[in-house]
């Protein structure tokens, strides 16, 4: 915990001023250990300068610092500033709640349309290859059916030219 602590307080002192988000987030960790090691008064000299500017509490870091400063008060003795406080934290945490489980829904609806237009996509393209299929067999069949005639029509042209000399020629003379 000590080693957390040095840590903690390390990055705090490497990031102090440079205005990165981390830089927010690790004050309100350290002013949380603050609180838990029994510093109410340091975790709100923290707090108090970082939540004046307000810009950044909607974040989930935002609802955390509301609940330390809470602790910090409650643990100082101011109960009333202490009780907003918490209240603030506990209306962010649900929002956020809220949010989250409203993209989620999102994300799970356009999952489900994502299949639904996947499944269409795929039985469209079934039906193509059903398609294709069918054609090719019809212009096979048509292949056939062609052949047949052609042949049917040339065996018959030689059935009636042989009908012909046979009708021309006498059977017993032969002329």
């Amino acid at each position: 915990l000590q080693r957390a602590a040095l840590f903690c307080q390390e990055t705090l002192a490497s990031l102090r001023g440079t205005g990165d988000p981390l830089e927010r987030s690790t004050m309100v960790v350290e002013a949380s250990r603050l609180v838990d090691v029994g510093e109410p008064e340091a975790a709100l000299a923290i707090l108090d300068p970082l939540m004046a500017s307000g810009e950044w509490l909607g974040n989930y870091y935002g609802a955390i610092a509301y609940q330390t400063r809470g602790k910090a008060l409650s643990a100082t003795g101011s109960f009333e500033e202490a009780v907003a406080d918490m209240a603030k934290a506990a209306n962010m945490l649900r929002e956020q709640q809220e949010e989250t489980l409203r993209q989620s829904n999102a994300a799970a609806r356009a999952r489900f349309q994502f299949e639904e237009v996947n499944g269409k996509v795929a039985l469209l393209a079934e039906q193509r290859r059903s398609e294709k299929l069918i054609f090719a067999i019809a212009g096979t069949l048509g292949v056939i059916l062609i052949g047949t005639l052609l042949l049917l029509t040339r065996n018959a042209l030689l059935s009636r030219r042989q009908f012909q000399r046979q009708a021309l020629t006498d059977q017993l003379t032969g002329l």
